[in-house]
């Protein structure tokens, strides 16, 4: 007899916790969304099963199908018991917008992360974010045989990463002629010699260092910081 009893105690919770409409989904709560990322947007890729019972929905598929979303850095979905769903995002920043060159073109401008995905094209370029131009010498023709431009390309995207985000906000351009000769522009005709990709974060530095130690009568016009621990200024 208290086997039985005991069996239909435990039915009736599974019942209550699978099958009962006492834990139905019916509200789903989203963070991290912003300009070009929707709470709609998240929303229909999510296809939150509403009236599901809780511990039924799945939230690995959810998460899944919200990742492909093209401005998806990453996702969590969690439960928010005991009816509720946490969709948590992260949006991809643009580090720099991709110059198709295509003048008048729809969409000439594709915006990159740091990663190097290329995630949303623009009919202009953001404010905010260098434009990532391919301005190619004749050594930088010659190395697409061995560099192919993909590379060069993403060279020029970890350039815009490491750039510290006071002139990265400035920057108009990034312009690579070769692997190693990729350069800034900035206001006020402002050039910065960047080199090749390699030791950004030290180049980083040392730009930061050179541009604060500039002194208020003389108006450096020249940063050349490819060989960053010989660095050179110029007015």
């Amino acid at each position: 007899m208290v086997g039985v009893l005991a069996l239909a105690v435990l039915g009736l919770i599974a019942w209550a916790v699978l099958l009962s409409p006492l834990l139905a989904l019916d509200s789903v709560a989203v963070s991290g969304t912003g300009p070009g990322l929707t709470r709609a947007q998240v929303l229909a890729a999510a296809r939150p099963p509403y009236g599901t019972p809780l511990p039924r929905v799945g939230t690995d598929a959810i998460r899944q199908r919200v990742a492909r979303l093209p401005r998806v850095a990453s996702v969590t979905v969690s439960r928010g018991w005991p009816t509720g769903l946490r969709i948590a995002v992260v949006r991809r920043t643009a580090v720099a917008a991709l110059d198709s060159g295509r003048a008048g073109s729809a969409g000439r401008y594709a915006l990159v992360d740091s990663t190097g995905v290329r995630f949303a094209t623009e009919d202009r370029p953001p404010a905010g974010i260098p434009v990532l131009r391919m301005e190619l010498t004749a050594a930088g023709r010659n190395e697409l045989d061995v560099i192919p431009e993909r590379e060069l390309v993403d060279g020029a995207v970890r350039v815009a990463g490491d750039l510290p985000a006071a002139v990265r906000g400035k920057a108009s351009s990034v312009e690579v002629r070769s692997y190693d000769d990729i350069e800034l522009r900035l206001p006020g005709g402002v050039l910065v010699k960047w080199g090749s990709p390699a030791a950004g974060s030290r180049k980083a530095q040392v730009l930061t260092a050179l541009m604060r130690s500039q002194k208020s009568s003389v108006r450096n016009t020249f940063y050349d910081v490819s060989a960053p621990d010989a660095p050179a200024v110029g007015g």
